[in-house]
């Protein structure tokens, strides 16, 4: 496929988001309002909430569910993945993608989904394997590798295999967002009234 006709592909299917021609989406992934792919492979088993931004060559793919909440910053070189070669039987090679045409498929594959909440931050050359859920708020340090596992919202995560250093901010600070999540408001509001409330310091203005 010409890079034309891509192009004027991804602007009938997503005219709302932008995605650049040197980016593979298959059809069926699911492409939230205001999402930004720059030159990255995208499954059909995605599902990419509102303004979202996923950096230069990252690869979402896998037979399991891959979710990706609104307003997450996905840097460049990230690859998230959610299935796994079988590890039952004798050996992990997977045989029947020769004649299955190349395409991974249960009979040497075990899906397993992942799930990114809102607002999550992935630094550059960040590694997600199946089975991880990483919850709202998180920020994942560059070249990280996230295993599978439950994943605290607001957690500072870093390391091979990754793992919670800290709380990003209070736990008040917390308990106040997921009470109400700003990312659910609308979109003028969040964009307008709220902007000066969601890029101030933490603790700035607080009595």
């Amino acid at each position: 496929m010409s890079d034309w006709i891509r192009l004027r592909r991804f602007r009938r299917l997503y005219p709302e988001s932008i995605v650049t021609v040197g980016s593979q989406v298959q059809d069926g992934a699911d492409i939230g309002r205001g999402v930004v792919i720059r030159n990255s492979i995208v499954s059909r088993s995605s599902s990419i909430g509102r303004f979202t931004t996923i950096g230069e060559n990252c690869r979402l793919a896998g037979l399991g569910r891959i979710s990706i909440g609104q307003f997450c910053s996905i840097g460049p070189d990230c690859s998230i993945r959610s299935d796994n070669h079988r590890l039952d039987r004798i050996s992990t090679y997977p045989f029947n993608q020769i004649e299955d045409g190349g395409a991974g498929t249960e009979k040497d594959y075990v899906a397993e989904p992942v799930s990114i909440g809102n607002d999550v931050w992935l630094g550059e050359g960040v590694t997600v394997l199946p089975g991880a859920n990483i919850g709202d708020g998180c920020v994942i340090a560059a070249r990280s590798v996230v295993a599978r596992g439950e994943y605290p919202p607001y957690s500072i995560i870093a390391g091979i295999p990754g793992k919670v250093i800290r709380a990003r901010i209070p736990a008040e600070s917390i308990a106040a967002i997921q009470a109400a999540p700003w990312w659910n408001e609308a979109e003028d509001r969040i964009f307008g009234e709220l902007r000066s409330e969601l890029t101030r310091t933490v603790g700035e203005g607080d009595s």
